[in-house]
């Protein structure tokens, strides 16, 4: 339903579309390939695409922006890995994105020296595994 919503939605070609949670009450399948889908249509078409939610993993696996709200204000206007190496994402009673805290563990309790970069769960595995080869 919410597919053929987008696609109405899609038929008019705005050039801004503007998503209230748009993953909300999805199972992760359904929310990856919706969330694909949005990134497929900014990739090849350069619309703007505003996207608000809490769920932190997708909001830094597909944004390249982040503006962060807190009693209608903004506090923080940037870079989502500069986001998350501070601690202004606390004042906002957000969490790391699964895959920084991760690297945190990482390097925190195994010694790694792994850096916050734009890193996927699967990218970080694979950073991982290949140091033990």
């Amino acid at each position: 339903m919410r597919k053929v919503a987008i696609a109405g939605i899609l038929s008019y070609d705005p050039d801004i579309l503007l998503l209230d949670e748009p993953t909300r009450g999805l199972d992760p399948k359904a929310s990856k390939e919706i969330m694909d889908l949005f990134y497929n249509i900014f990739k090849t078409s350069g619309k703007t695409i505003i996207m608000i939610t809490h769920d932190m993993n997708i909001a830094y696996e597909y944004a390249s922006r982040i503006i962060l709200m807190k009693d209608s204000k903004i506090i923080y206007d940037g870079d989502k890995v500069e986001l998350f190496k501070s601690n202004i994402y606390l004042d906002g009673h957000l969490t790391k994105p699964e895959v920084l805290q991760l690297i945190d563990y990482l390097n925190d309790k195994l010694g790694y020296n792994i850096d916050y970069n734009n890193f996927t769960l699967e990218d970080l595995l694979q950073k991982v595994v290949a140091t033990h080869e």
